[in-house]
């Protein structure tokens, strides 16, 4: 298929879905998943358009009284070139925004501060990502997040951090995300947030911390005032060993091999600033030993 045709069968796909004549499970077999995502944000953002109050009895009469008066014959558009035609202005004007996405990331042992348009306020941990449009940022407050990020949000619209795992919406608080494979871990310091996960919501109020590995929940009640880890520290909660290993992973640049076959969990805090110190720590907990050989890290029971 030419590009130009397929360009235009997007435009009439787009224009019928917006209009109800395509449902969304049939619009996921006409177009790829990528376009299909660039489609509901532009769904999305049209819904902030208005439209002016319509007089009914006053424009039929208009309508009316020009049917009725003679005039050349015009070539008459169909409806939907028209709904094409606009679909293809907002998704050029999608298009524009989506190229000036802002894309933040963190190394091994890194954390950076970062500063929203709104004063909100972001630090993010060690080999996280975070990605935003400053352009719809007046729109919608929402934002995606890959590692773990401290969050200190200025009330306002609602502001939605969304993960891989799941996401999390407040309108002022400060809160800790950390996600990856089979992990969602959330913490609410101060005012209240949404936690969806799987068509699911847990509200969390000041203290309150909830964690999900592999579909196994875990909540408690934090007694820290902030992520211990901008301080120099690591806290885990019932965590398995292969979460804390990774994140150790992240912290000092190096790769830890799991020769132990334990099944255990780990509560405690590791310093994320003496490698020396965390493995001490940690084996000595629970039981293990290490060797160190360079950047690599072998644990045995």
């Amino acid at each position: 298929m030419k590009t130009e045709d397929n360009i235009e069968n997007k435009d009439i796909f787009l224009a019928k879905w917006i209009a109800g004549e395509i449902s969304d499970s049939e619009l996921k077999k006409l177009v790829s998943e990528e376009d299909f995502n660039v489609f509901q944000e532009i769904k999305n953002q049209s819904e902030h358009l208005s439209v002016p109050n319509f007089d009914t009895d006053k424009n039929f009469s208009a309508i009316k009284q020009k049917l009725e008066t003679p005039k050349k014959k015009s070539k008459v558009i169909p409806l939907w070139m028209y709904a094409a035609a606009a679909s293809v202005v907002i998704m050029i004007s999608f298009f524009l925004f989506k190229t000036s996405s802002t894309v933040i990331q963190t190394s091994f042992g890194e954390q950076r501060i970062v500063m929203l348009a709104d004063s909100s306020e972001v630090i993010l941990n060690a080999k996280s990502k975070l990605t935003y449009q400053p352009e719809l940022w007046k729109f919608e407050r929402k934002l995606k997040l890959e590692g773990e990020g401290y969050f200190k949000v200025k009330k306002g619209s609602t502001f939605t951090v969304e993960t891989e795992n799941g996401s999390v919406t407040v309108l002022g608080t400060q809160f800790d995300v950390n996600t990856s494979d089979d992990f969602f871990k959330v913490v609410c310091y101060e005012g209240k947030v949404s936690v969806k996960q799987q068509n699911k919501e847990v509200i969390l109020t000041q203290s309150d911390a909830y964690q999900n590995i592999q579909n196994e929940i875990t909540t408690w009640n934090s007694k820290n005032e902030a992520p211990t880890w901008i301080n120099g520290e690591i806290s885990f909660e019932k965590t398995p060993l292969k979460i804390v290993f990774e994140s150790l992973e992240k912290q000092f640049d190096i790769s830890i091999e799991n020769k132990t076959s334990s099944n255990k969990l780990f509560t405690g805090t590791l310093s994320n600033t003496n490698l020396e110190l965390a493995l001490q720590t940690l084996t000595s907990a629970m039981q293990l030993k290490y060797t160190i050989s360079g950047k690599n890290i072998t644990i045995t029971e």
